[in-house]
């Protein structure tokens, strides 16, 4: 399977996925937590599972705020690693955070 997706296949992952939205060519979403210590915390998973997937984000954190960034960088557009990604940082929010 090819890691680069056509935009029917974008729109068909973006729909499984809650709250995620294509803002400027990136796979985006807002997370807030109720302190800036478990805002943190989320982006340190998110750090150490980036790392074993080889795959990275953009991560913006702003007190209890956390906004994430995804792309592809190598297939300059948003791909299944992103996707990917996204279930993944969307269940540790869940399990976790709410």
């Amino acid at each position: 399977m090819s890691d680069i997706l056509d935009k029917n296949e974008i729109k068909e992952n973006l729909d499984s996925l809650d709250g995620w939205i294509i803002k400027n060519n990136l796979l985006y979403k807002k997370f807030s937590f109720k302190t800036f210590m478990n805002a943190f915390s989320f982006m340190n998973i998110i750090a150490d599972q980036s790392e074993k997937v080889d795959h990275h984000p953009k991560l913006i954190n702003e007190y209890n705020k956390v906004e994430v960034k995804l792309f592809t960088h190598s297939s300059n557009s948003i791909s299944n690693k992103d996707f990917s990604l996204a279930r993944f940082i969307d269940n540790i929010y869940e399990e976790i955070f709410s």
